[in-house]
């Protein structure tokens, strides 16, 4: 099984990112999201992480989305936060197809990394 329109919605996601995870002064958010490997066969395990890096001169606060897999991925494992993360909850369970991530404080120049097997 290939999933080839991931990319596309993996951009989608960056922009529902950026609207929901900013506050109202944040205009200087990035998101950056990858799945590598990029293509998936059955059966296959790749690691997809989604990373919101402060470039504002305040922290962010109250970072919140969710991304629901394609029809035909799970999670792999149970999602983790990396980097520079405080507060903050994240629900993804192994073989859960939802990655909820809400309350998360992002310092100036920091980035919080969300990171699951799938």
């Amino acid at each position: 099984m290939s999933f080839q329109n991931f990319s596309f919605r993996l951009t989608l996601l960056s922009m529902l990112v950026a609207i929901l995870g900013a506050t109202a002064h944040a205009q200087n958010a990035t998101t950056n999201l990858t799945l590598t490997p990029s293509t998936i066969a059955a059966g296959a395990v790749s690691e997809l992480r989604m990373s919101i890096e402060n470039l504002e001169a305040v922290p962010l606060q109250s970072v919140a989305y969710s991304f629901t897999t394609p029809a035909g991925m799970t999670f792999a494992s149970d999602a983790t936060f990396e980097g520079d993360c405080s507060f903050g909850s994240i629900s993804g369970p192994n073989g859960a197809t939802t990655l909820q991530v809400s309350g998360v404080n992002i310092p100036v120049s920091g980035t919080c990394t969300a990171a699951v097997f799938v």
